[in-house]
Parts: C-alpha cells; sequence; structure tokens
C-alpha cells in the first residue's frame, strides 16, 4: 500500500512539473483523469461523457492550454481514459437484451465522443447476430408453410424494430446509407433462406402459399 500511494504520489507530481504552471484551469485538467476513472468505474455514463465533453471544449477554446498538455502524460492519461470508457459503452451495446432507451443512450453517448460510425457498425452487427442466434433457436419440423411464415415473421419484425431505433438514435442522413446496406444484406440472408426450403419443391402451389406468407409479413 505505500509503495502505491509513492507510485500515486510520483505521479501526479510528474503531471503537475510536466504542465508547470498552476492556473486553475491546468489544475482542473489534472484531476480530470482520476475523475473520469471513478465515473467510468461506477457507469455513470452521461457524467463522465459530460466531463470529457468539458475537458475538450476548454482545450478546444484556450490555445496555450492546449499547446502546453499536447505532449504531456496529462494528454495521454485523457485520452486513454476516453478509451476506457469508449470501450465499456462499446461493449454494452454488444449486449442483446438491452432495452430500447439504454440502447438509444449509449448509442447518445458514443455520438457525443465522436464515435457516430463506431456506433452504427456495432448496433447494426449485433442485430445481424440476433437475428441469426433466432433464427437458428426455430426448428424446422417438416412444414415449410409454419417455417417459412416463423422466419418472415422474426426477420421483417427485427427489420421494422431495428428501423425505428436506427430512426431514433442516428439523426444524420449520411448515416441512413450504412442502413439500407444492412437491410439489403438481411434480406439477402433471409433470401437464402427461403429458397433453401421452398425452392428444393416441384409443389409449386407450396411455393405461390410460401411467396404469399411473406407478401403479408412485408
Amino acid at each position: 500500500e505505500a509503495e502505491k500511494a509513492e507510485l500515486d504520489y510520483q505521479s501526479k507530481q510528474r503531471l503537475h512539473d510536466e504542465v508547470h504552471l498552476l492556473s486553475d484551469t491546468l489544475a482542473w485538467l489534472v484531476e480530470v483523469p482520476a475523475k473520469l476513472d471513478v465515473l467510468v468505474a461506477q457507469r455513470k455514463f452521461d457524467a463522465a461523457v459530460a466531463l470529457v465533453e468539458e475537458a475538450e471544449a476548454l482545450l478546444r477554446s484556450d490555445r496555450q492550454i492546449d499547446q502546453q498538455v499536447a505532449n504531456t502524460s496529462l494528454r495521454r492519461e485523457l485520452s486513454a481514459c476516453v478509451e476506457r470508457l469508449l470501450h465499456l459503452l462499446t461493449r454494452q451495446l454488444q449486449n442483446p437484451i438491452l432495452s430500447k432507451n439504454e440502447i438509444r443512450a449509449t448509442i447518445a453517448f458514443m455520438l457525443r465522443l465522436g464515435r457516430s460510425d463506431e456506433a452504427k457498425n456495432i448496433f447494426l452487427s449485433t442485430r445481424s447476430r440476433h437475428i441469426e442466434r433466432e433464427i437458428r433457436k426455430l426448428a424446422f419440423q417438416g412444414d415449410i408453410r409454419q417455417y417459412v411464415d416463423d422466419v418472415a415473421r422474426l426477420v421483417f419484425a427485427s427489420l421494422v424494430s431495428t428501423c425505428d431505433d436506427f430512426a431514433h438514435s442516428f439523426d444524420n442522413d449520411q448515416m441512413l446509407s450504412g442502413f439500407v446496406v444492412w437491410v439489403v444484406q438481411e434480406l439477402e440472408r433471409f433470401g437464402i433462406i427461403f429458397s433453401r426450403q421452398v425452392f428444393g419443391t416441384d409443389d409449386f402451389e407450396l411455393i405461390g402459399r410460401c411467396i404469399g406468407i411473406v407478401q403479408r409479413h412485408c
């Protein structure tokens, strides 16, 4: 404990020596990494993101201070803390059982940290894995029409739900193209499943009924 305390003291002292300006602003910045680590550990993401925004805004608004901390361990510690925060947000967004509010809040945090593309990709890839996992749970028991109905219901309900969450989470039109690409990919995967189950038969009446089932779910 004594050795750890000594190392902590030396680390803080080194930060102060590198910055070598005891202004209130710099003194506040020196404390940001420790405060951020506490907030991240407590999973107080809103407060943690707000603290990052405040620190970054301060550095952008004061060029002199920004230059003073640019190549110091303070800047490196700040960057490391932000990466740890983003890592936790990323893992949370990959959780398939998050509620709609939790999904949208997590995406909002990542957008505020300037990681919109990463948030979009993680959100959509997580949905793809969820759809694939749920389809695997649908056991085919010989009734093609029932299986097609079950899979179509699952896939198209998931597409609608994902569209709703995406629209509420990403308000940048440039993100829309990525979502459209994702939808096309999911429909192609559904088409493969449909073709494998339906077009292997010569029963054209059955094929027509299966197509009608899909159309009802579209």
